[in-house]
């Protein structure tokens, strides 16, 4: 797990992409990130199958430790803002769909955020495979606040079959 060593947010994000040079586009998303914050760490690079029923390219998935002064929803737009000046346009009509770039917030330290526009910690993390098996690399003794069980216990009981398999990539 990331050590806390200072006062600002320790924030967990996932990062996917399926779209164009996917190494790239990570490495876009982290150095517009750290305008905002300091990434204290990085999980490997994961290449996984497309998560639903829809058929989409292979992702690339990510996660990051973020330290950051910006409370939960600044952070939701500034990830937001970072997604559109990447060139990501979401479908409304589609929830599953090919995306240049993509930044959940997972965790914000150990709060609980609920509203319209936000839940921390992320509503499906648990249920999916390409955030749990990079996030357990960083945080595998993290406390899901909600489920009260840790990283590694939440991996070991997903039930999600998506294939996902660390490659031999690492962003700069």
């Amino acid at each position: 797990m990331v050590e806390d060593t200072d006062k600002r947010n320790l924030v967990y994000l996932s990062i996917g992409t399926n779209m164009g040079d996917r190494k790239a586009n990570i490495e876009a998303a982290s150095q517009a990130l750290s305008k905002f914050s300091k990434v204290v760490a990085t999980s490997s690079i994961f290449e996984t199958e497309a998560w639903g029923d829809i058929p989409l390219n292979p992702f690339y998935n990510i996660v990051l430790a973020i330290k950051t002064k910006i409370n939960p929803h600044d952070l939701l737009l500034a990830c937001q803002q970072i997604e559109f000046e990447m060139g990501r346009v979401k479908q409304l009509s589609q929830v599953y769909e090919n995306r240049v770039i993509d930044i959940d917030l997972l965790f914000f330290n150990d709060e609980i955020v609920q509203t319209n526009t936000l839940t921390i910690p992320h509503s499906l993390l648990c249920k999916r495979l390409f955030v749990l098996k990079p996030l357990v690399e960083l945080a595998p003794e993290l406390i899901h606040p909600v489920q009260n069980k840790s990283i590694s216990d939440l991996l070991s009981i997903c039930d999600d079959e998506t294939v996902v398999r660390k490659i031999k990539l690492r962003i700069i």
